[in-house]
Protein backbone atom coordinates (compact mmCIF):
# COMPACT_ATOMS: atom_id res chain seq x y z
CA UNK A 1 0.00 0.00 0.00
CA UNK A 2 2.80 2.40 0.91
CA UNK A 3 4.70 1.57 -2.26
CA UNK A 4 1.60 2.26 -4.37
CA UNK A 5 1.09 5.63 -2.70
CA UNK A 6 4.73 6.61 -3.28
CA UNK A 7 4.51 5.75 -6.97
CA UNK A 8 1.27 7.70 -7.26
CA UNK A 9 2.85 10.79 -5.69
CA UNK A 10 5.76 10.55 -8.12
CA UNK A 11 3.33 10.25 -11.04
CA UNK A 12 1.38 13.33 -9.89
CA UNK A 13 4.59 15.34 -9.61
CA UNK A 14 5.62 14.28 -13.11
CA UNK A 15 2.21 15.26 -14.47
CA UNK A 16 2.41 18.62 -12.76
CA UNK A 17 5.84 19.24 -14.26
CA UNK A 18 4.72 18.26 -17.76
CA UNK A 19 1.67 20.51 -17.83
CA UNK A 20 3.38 23.84 -17.35
CA UNK A 21 2.33 25.13 -20.74
CA UNK A 22 -1.32 24.31 -20.10
CA UNK A 23 -1.57 26.76 -17.20
CA UNK A 24 -1.86 29.94 -19.29
CA UNK A 25 1.53 31.63 -19.81
CA UNK A 26 3.31 30.43 -16.72
CA UNK A 27 4.87 27.24 -15.53
CA UNK A 28 5.51 25.64 -12.17
CA UNK A 29 9.19 24.84 -11.90
CA UNK A 30 10.19 27.96 -13.86
CA UNK A 31 8.56 31.36 -13.30
CA UNK A 32 8.69 33.74 -16.31
CA UNK A 33 10.79 36.87 -15.94
CA UNK A 34 7.78 39.20 -16.27
CA UNK A 35 6.09 38.01 -13.10
CA UNK A 36 6.17 40.78 -10.51
CA UNK A 37 5.30 41.21 -6.86
CA UNK A 38 3.10 43.94 -5.42
CA UNK A 39 1.91 44.90 -1.98
CA UNK A 40 -1.34 46.04 -3.56
CA UNK A 41 -2.34 42.49 -4.53
CA UNK A 42 -4.44 41.01 -1.74
CA UNK A 43 -4.15 37.30 -1.02
CA UNK A 44 -7.41 35.30 -0.82
CA UNK A 45 -6.71 34.62 2.84
CA UNK A 46 -7.41 38.30 3.53
CA UNK A 47 -11.06 37.44 2.97
CA UNK A 48 -12.01 33.77 3.23
CA UNK A 49 -9.32 31.17 3.81
CA UNK A 50 -9.61 28.85 0.84
CA UNK A 51 -7.76 26.04 2.60
CA UNK A 52 -10.45 25.88 5.30
CA UNK A 53 -13.37 25.82 2.85
CA UNK A 54 -15.27 22.64 3.61
CA UNK A 55 -16.58 21.05 0.39
CA UNK A 56 -19.45 19.20 2.04
CA UNK A 57 -20.66 22.38 3.71
CA UNK A 58 -20.50 24.64 0.66
CA UNK A 59 -20.99 22.31 -2.28
CA UNK A 60 -23.16 19.42 -1.06
CA UNK A 61 -22.66 15.71 -1.68
CA UNK A 62 -25.89 14.43 -3.23
CA UNK A 63 -26.18 13.84 -6.97
CA UNK A 64 -28.09 17.05 -7.60
CA UNK A 65 -25.66 19.07 -5.47
CA UNK A 66 -22.38 17.44 -6.47
CA UNK A 67 -19.41 19.80 -6.90
CA UNK A 68 -19.30 19.26 -10.67
CA UNK A 69 -23.03 19.82 -11.15
CA UNK A 70 -22.86 22.94 -8.97
CA UNK A 71 -19.94 24.23 -11.02
CA UNK A 72 -21.75 23.64 -14.32
CA UNK A 73 -24.84 25.47 -13.08
CA UNK A 74 -22.72 28.33 -11.74
CA UNK A 75 -20.92 28.68 -15.08
CA UNK A 76 -24.34 28.98 -16.75
CA UNK A 77 -25.11 31.82 -14.35
CA UNK A 78 -27.39 29.89 -11.98
CA UNK A 79 -27.12 30.41 -8.22
CA UNK A 80 -23.42 30.77 -7.59
CA UNK A 81 -23.89 31.57 -3.92
CA UNK A 82 -24.43 28.43 -1.94
CA UNK A 83 -21.75 26.74 -4.04
CA UNK A 84 -18.88 29.09 -3.18
CA UNK A 85 -17.74 31.87 -0.88
CA UNK A 86 -17.10 35.36 -2.20
CA UNK A 87 -13.70 36.73 -1.16
CA UNK A 88 -13.71 40.32 -2.44
CA UNK A 89 -15.52 42.54 -4.93
CA UNK A 90 -15.52 45.92 -6.63
CA UNK A 91 -18.22 48.01 -8.27
CA UNK A 92 -17.63 49.19 -11.83
CA UNK A 93 -17.06 52.90 -12.57
CA UNK A 94 -20.50 53.17 -14.19
CA UNK A 95 -21.98 51.41 -11.10
CA UNK A 96 -23.84 48.86 -13.26
CA UNK A 97 -21.66 45.76 -12.68
CA UNK A 98 -19.91 44.01 -9.81
CA UNK A 99 -16.68 42.05 -10.29
CA UNK A 100 -15.79 39.60 -7.52
CA UNK A 101 -13.58 36.63 -6.70
CA UNK A 102 -15.01 33.45 -5.20
CA UNK A 103 -13.82 29.98 -4.29
CA UNK A 104 -14.52 27.07 -6.67
CA UNK A 105 -15.12 23.36 -5.98
CA UNK A 106 -11.50 22.79 -6.95
CA UNK A 107 -10.42 25.00 -4.03
CA UNK A 108 -8.91 27.96 -5.87
CA UNK A 109 -10.42 31.41 -6.43
CA UNK A 110 -11.70 32.66 -9.80
CA UNK A 111 -13.21 35.93 -11.05
CA UNK A 112 -16.91 36.50 -11.79
CA UNK A 113 -18.93 39.51 -12.94
CA UNK A 114 -22.65 40.21 -12.46
CA UNK A 115 -25.02 43.11 -13.05
CA UNK A 116 -25.93 45.14 -9.97
CA UNK A 117 -29.47 43.72 -10.18
CA UNK A 118 -28.12 40.16 -9.96
CA UNK A 119 -28.59 39.31 -13.65
CA UNK A 120 -26.09 38.14 -16.29
CA UNK A 121 -23.75 36.26 -13.95
CA UNK A 122 -20.60 35.31 -15.84
CA UNK A 123 -17.40 33.46 -14.87
CA UNK A 124 -14.49 35.13 -16.65
CA UNK A 125 -11.51 33.09 -15.40
CA UNK A 126 -11.26 29.31 -15.26
CA UNK A 127 -8.24 28.35 -13.17
CA UNK A 128 -10.37 25.63 -11.55
CA UNK A 129 -9.75 23.70 -14.80
CA UNK A 130 -5.98 24.00 -14.41
CA UNK A 131 -4.17 20.63 -14.00
CA UNK A 132 -2.09 22.29 -11.26
CA UNK A 133 -5.18 23.08 -9.17
CA UNK A 134 -6.70 19.66 -9.75
CA UNK A 135 -3.53 18.05 -8.41
CA UNK A 136 -3.55 20.52 -5.50
CA UNK A 137 -7.09 19.49 -4.59
CA UNK A 138 -6.12 15.80 -4.76
CA UNK A 139 -3.22 16.45 -2.36
CA UNK A 140 -5.30 18.52 0.07
CA UNK A 141 -8.03 15.90 0.33
CA UNK A 142 -5.38 13.43 1.47
CA UNK A 143 -3.66 16.01 3.68
CA UNK A 144 -0.47 15.75 1.64
CA UNK A 145 1.80 18.76 1.32
CA UNK A 146 4.32 20.10 -1.20
CA UNK A 147 2.08 21.23 -4.05
CA UNK A 148 1.41 24.39 -6.04
CA UNK A 149 -1.86 26.31 -6.35
CA UNK A 150 -3.09 29.05 -8.65
CA UNK A 151 -5.55 31.69 -7.46
CA UNK A 152 -7.13 34.61 -9.30
CA UNK A 153 -8.31 37.40 -7.02
CA UNK A 154 -8.36 41.13 -6.17
CA UNK A 155 -10.62 42.37 -9.00
CA UNK A 156 -10.63 46.08 -9.83
CA UNK A 157 -11.75 48.20 -12.77
CA UNK A 158 -10.02 50.50 -15.21
CA UNK A 159 -11.54 53.88 -15.99
CA UNK A 160 -12.57 52.60 -19.44
CA UNK A 161 -14.54 49.66 -17.98
CA UNK A 162 -12.10 46.73 -18.16
CA UNK A 163 -11.58 44.32 -15.25
CA UNK A 164 -8.13 44.01 -13.69
CA UNK A 165 -7.25 40.95 -11.62
CA UNK A 166 -4.26 39.36 -9.95
CA UNK A 167 -3.08 35.84 -10.77
CA UNK A 168 -0.98 34.29 -8.01
CA UNK A 169 1.05 31.09 -7.69
CA UNK A 170 1.57 29.75 -4.17
CA UNK A 171 3.57 26.79 -2.95
CA UNK A 172 2.14 24.76 -0.06
CA UNK A 173 4.61 22.71 1.92
CA UNK A 174 5.25 21.29 5.37
CA UNK A 175 6.53 24.62 6.70
CA UNK A 176 3.67 26.80 5.45
CA UNK A 177 2.60 28.65 2.29
CA UNK A 178 4.82 30.84 0.11
CA UNK A 179 3.67 33.23 -2.61
CA UNK A 180 5.96 32.61 -5.56
CA UNK A 181 4.72 35.04 -8.19
CA UNK A 182 2.04 37.57 -9.08
CA UNK A 183 0.81 38.62 -12.49
CA UNK A 184 -1.79 41.21 -13.42
CA UNK A 185 -4.24 40.90 -16.30
CA UNK A 186 -7.06 42.95 -17.80
CA UNK A 187 -10.12 41.72 -19.67
CA UNK A 188 -13.45 42.94 -20.91
CA UNK A 189 -16.44 42.21 -18.61
CA UNK A 190 -17.52 39.40 -20.94
CA UNK A 191 -14.15 37.66 -20.44
CA UNK A 192 -12.81 38.44 -23.92
CA UNK A 193 -9.70 40.33 -25.01
CA UNK A 194 -7.55 39.17 -22.09
CA UNK A 195 -4.14 40.86 -21.95
CA UNK A 196 -1.31 41.71 -19.57
CA UNK A 197 -1.95 44.88 -17.59
CA UNK A 198 -0.10 47.87 -19.03
CA UNK A 199 1.26 50.94 -17.28
CA UNK A 200 -1.17 52.99 -19.35
CA UNK A 201 -4.20 51.21 -17.83
CA UNK A 202 -5.75 53.69 -15.41
CA UNK A 203 -7.30 52.01 -12.36
CA UNK A 204 -10.52 53.36 -10.90
CA UNK A 205 -9.73 54.71 -7.44
CA UNK A 206 -12.78 53.42 -5.57
CA UNK A 207 -12.17 50.52 -3.21
CA UNK A 208 -14.89 48.89 -1.10
CA UNK A 209 -13.89 48.78 2.54
CA UNK A 210 -15.47 49.31 5.92
CA UNK A 211 -12.83 50.58 8.39
CA UNK A 212 -15.14 50.08 11.36
CA UNK A 213 -15.93 46.40 10.88
CA UNK A 214 -13.33 44.42 8.96
CA UNK A 215 -15.71 41.44 8.76
CA UNK A 216 -17.90 43.50 6.42
CA UNK A 217 -16.83 45.07 3.12
CA UNK A 218 -19.26 47.49 1.51
CA UNK A 219 -19.72 49.92 -1.35
CA UNK A 220 -22.68 51.85 -2.66
CA UNK A 221 -24.20 52.98 -5.95
CA UNK A 222 -25.90 56.37 -5.83
CA UNK A 223 -26.93 55.84 -9.43
CA UNK A 224 -28.92 52.68 -8.60
CA UNK A 225 -29.68 53.70 -5.00
CA UNK A 226 -28.22 50.48 -3.62
CA UNK A 227 -25.61 49.48 -1.09
CA UNK A 228 -23.52 46.35 -1.75
CA UNK A 229 -22.31 44.39 1.25
CA UNK A 230 -19.95 41.41 1.49
CA UNK A 231 -20.51 39.53 4.73
CA UNK A 232 -19.72 35.92 5.65
CA UNK A 233 -18.75 35.12 2.06
CA UNK A 234 -22.08 36.32 0.60
CA UNK A 235 -22.83 39.41 -1.48
CA UNK A 236 -25.92 41.34 -0.36
CA UNK A 237 -27.72 44.42 -1.65
CA UNK A 238 -29.69 46.95 0.34
CA UNK A 239 -31.92 49.58 -1.24
CA UNK A 240 -31.60 53.10 0.09
CA UNK A 241 -34.11 53.79 2.84
CA UNK A 242 -34.73 50.09 3.59
CA UNK A 243 -33.32 47.87 6.32
CA UNK A 244 -33.70 44.42 4.78
CA UNK A 245 -30.88 42.75 2.83
CA UNK A 246 -31.26 40.75 -0.38
CA UNK A 247 -28.77 38.32 -1.86
CA UNK A 248 -27.25 39.80 -4.99
CA UNK A 249 -27.26 36.40 -6.69
CA UNK A 250 -30.39 34.34 -6.07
Amino acid sequence: MLRTKIWFVILCMLIGGCTQGRDSLYGISKIPYNWVGSEGCRHPSDGVTVEKCDEKEHFGTSEGRSPMNKLRRAERGVNLLGTAKVVDFELSPDENKVAFSATTPTGNTDIWVVDIDGKNLRKITHKDRSPTNKIARFFRKRKWRNFFKIDVHSPSWTTDGRIVFCEEITRHHAHGINSLALRYWTTKPDGSDKSIKKDTDKISTRKPFDPINRAIISDQSDKNKKRIILKDGILWTQDYGKSNLKKLIQ
